[in-house]
């Protein structure tokens, strides 16, 4: 009897099928014939049993023909010590994970290596998440890479090599390493490498590859970007005009001016006079909107459909806009953009404008521009574009002006925006200000669901001398307590384990 025979009788019941005879004069046979046949439900389960442990003790183990891999090379660095792998552990695990990226940071910074228990899952993770690659492979060491070459999945560690064989081999997750990497420290080389095998790149690598340029972006660059405008891949033509749309000296961006020209008018303010009866009218800006989206239009990366609940042509004005290089304006109206932001709000199209100078602003990386909006805009409140305007300020004058907003109470929506969105590390003023506001705001009973659940996520960037203190002066008796406790207990769980996790890896060296 065999076991693939006694499952199909069990699908069918005993009461429909008669069991196969035993086929005596074997080991298994011989077993199976001191069942008792009359009782056929357990002789069924009973010839099961047997037959399954007969048939699994009977199957050989496969043989393996590869040839042993080559030793891992001895590491030369210390591992960290166990209570800072035990933390690791956890995190990869799923606890605070959004401190992973510091304990990778802090010790590849002390020259320390993870636990090699863990290398599998940090492997896994930089198979997972390209933006954490960079961070792990300081940490593997010898043995990360040796293990790594032993699975294919995690064949993007082969990125790290500085050898040239890579692009031309490697897996996509290796190459489009190797090229970032290469990007910092060799832009034209990484882009004649690119450009060498441009031709027999599939569709989805030529977009994710063509990405990269944007490290180290130049005009020696442009030759390559324009060309791919061409590209048949929709994903391909959108990188290349975005890249492009960066330079501001690029024939995309004067193309984008041409067009954009005739479309605005700088109306100057005139003051009013009491004699005359006349009132004071302000600075505009006068509108005409584009007619048409012509091929050559769409080839430099203007979308010819709208998103729901835009006009057509106000959104073809918005992408021009986007792309015409905001030092344009400056010349053509003679007029800074604070001038020109206000002017903007005087118009049948203030909408259209200020979306169009806050794209045009993030796109082009304009700091100045930044600034200007962000003092004209924020206090509408929220919005998308809040975060990446705010991360083209210096460190310095992005704390500056969080800061004031803190000190001067605006309006607590707007300050807890503005501080949820500033995502970099903190320094130690920046960060007892935050914290100083956030104790005078727990005070007050709130509906800020948005900005208590957002707590634990601003423990990950208190600056860690305040670490120890941050836990302390809570107005846990106030009217807004039992709204804010919450929030405060998940941000100091955080500001615990990260406390924690850095004094470990201190005492790891």
């Amino acid at each position: 009897m065999r076991l693939a025979d006694l499952t199909a009788i069990a699908l069918l019941g005993t009461e429909r099928v008669e069991l196969p005879p035993v086929r005596a004069g074997t080991a298994i046979g011989d077993l199976q014939s001191q069942l008792d046949f009359s009782r056929r439900e357990s002789a069924l389960l009973s010839a099961a049993a047997l037959t399954a442990a007969y048939e699994r003790a009977g199957v050989l183990p496969l043989e393996d023909h590869l040839p042993v891999p080559t030793a891992c090379e001895a590491e030369s660095r210390q591992q960290v010590g166990v209570r800072a792998g035990v933390l690791l552990q956890r995190m990869l695990g799923g606890e605070f994970s959004n401190l992973l990226p510091e304990w990778l940071e802090q010790s590849a910074a002390l020259g320390a290596l993870a636990p090699p228990e863990l290398l599998p899952a940090l492997l896994e993770l930089g198979a997972k998440s390209s933006a954490l690659r960079d961070a792990i492979l300081p940490v593997i060491g010898e043995r990360g890479r040796w293990l790594a070459a032993q699975n294919p999945g995690w064949s993007w560690v082969e990125g790290v090599q500085e050898d040239d064989g890579v692009w031309h081999t490697g897996a996509t997750a290796a190459r489009s390493l190797f090229l970032t990497r290469l990007r910092r420290s060799d832009a034209d080389r990484a882009r004649d490498l690119l450009m060498s095998t441009w031709n027999e790149e599939s569709p989805e690598d030529r977009a994710t590859f063509l990405n990269a340029l944007g490290i180290n972006l130049s005009p020696a660059d442009e030759a390559f970007l324009e060309s791919a405008l061409d590209d048949r891949r929709k994903e391909v033509r959108r990188a290349a005009s975005a890249l492009l749309g960066r330079l501001p000296s690029s024939a995309l961006a004067q193309r984008m001016v041409a067009r954009a020209r005739p479309l605005l008018r700088f109306v100057p303010g005139e003051s009013g006079s009491i004699v005359r009866l006349k009132r004071a009218t302000p600075a505009m800006i006068d509108v005409t909107l584009p007619q048409t989206c012509d091929k050559a239009t769409q080839r430099d990366g203007v979308e010819l459909k709208p998103p729901h609940g835009m006009g057509e042509k106000a959104f073809w004005l918005i992408q021009i806009l986007e792309v015409t290089p905001l030092e344009q304006w400056k010349r053509e109206f003679g007029a800074g953009p604070e001038e020109i932001l206000t002017a903007s709000l005087h118009g049948e199209w203030k909408t259209e404008l200020t979306e169009a100078w806050k794209r045009a602003a993030i796109r082009q990386s304009n700091p100045e521009w930044a600034e200007a909006i962000l003092d004209a805009f924020s206090e509408a409140g929220p919005d998308p574009a809040f975060r990446p305007l705010l991360d083209l300020l210096s460190i310095e004058r992005r704390e500056a002006r969080v800061t004031r907003w803190l000190v001067e109470r605006s309006r607590p929506e707007l300050c807890g925006v503005a501080v949820a969105q500033s995502t970099h590390r903190w320094s130690e003023g920046f960060s007892r200000s935050v914290l100083e506001w956030l104790r005078r705001l727990a005070e007050q009973p709130s509906m800020d669901w948005q900005l208590r659940s957002e707590l634990k996520n601003l423990a990950a960037r208190i600056h860690p001398k305040l670490l120890p203190e941050a836990s302390l002066g809570w107005p846990v008796d106030s009217a807004g307590w039992a709204f804010w406790s919450k929030g405060c207990d998940e941000m100091w769980s955080v500001v615990h384990f990260r406390h924690e996790m850095l004094t470990a890896l201190q005492q790891s060296i």
